[in-house]
């Protein structure tokens, strides 16, 4: 019973590591962001469209995406000045402008480190330990 136990632990040990590579770790930060909302004349919104941010005197673009379903770009500026936005579709509709947009931060919060792989990997050892612990005291041998 002894060497099964062992190795079970030493599957269920060894059969996460794969499993590694698929953790992601998050950040969460509220900041001062400029929101552009794009609408047709008609007031329909110019949705999942492309767009590009240029920082002042730069070719290369800041940020690029597509707009969501109501029109809306959202970023938030590195530094304060003039900001080249533009935004176009596959039919030839499409804007080309400047925003002057500032970097102050209104509220910063983010959360905490993700717990580590380590210490993930040391709770289910002691997980597996307190289960294994348990379960021999029920099935201990009782002398005769």
């Amino acid at each position: 019973m002894n060497g099964f136990l062992l190795a079970f632990f030493l599957v269920v040990a060894f059969a996460r590591t794969p499993a590694l590579a698929h953790d992601l770790n998050r950040t969460v930060t509220r900041d001062t962001a400029v929101i552009i909302e794009l609408t047709y004349p008609d007031k329909s919104p110019f949705s999942f469209e492309s767009y590009e941010i240029f920082r002042e005197n730069e070719e290369t673009p800041f940020q690029v995406g597509r707009t969501d379903g109501r029109g809306r770009i959202v970023f938030i500026p590195d530094h304060s000045g003039a900001w080249r936005v533009r935004a176009f579709s596959e039919d030839g509709h499409g804007l080309d402008f400047t925003v002057e947009a500032g970097a102050e931060r209104l509220d910063v919060e983010s959360s905490g480190p993700a717990p580590g792989r380590l210490s993930k990997t040391i709770m289910g050892v002691a997980v597996l330990f307190g289960v294994f612990g348990i379960v021999s005291l029920f099935y201990r041998r009782r002398p005769a």
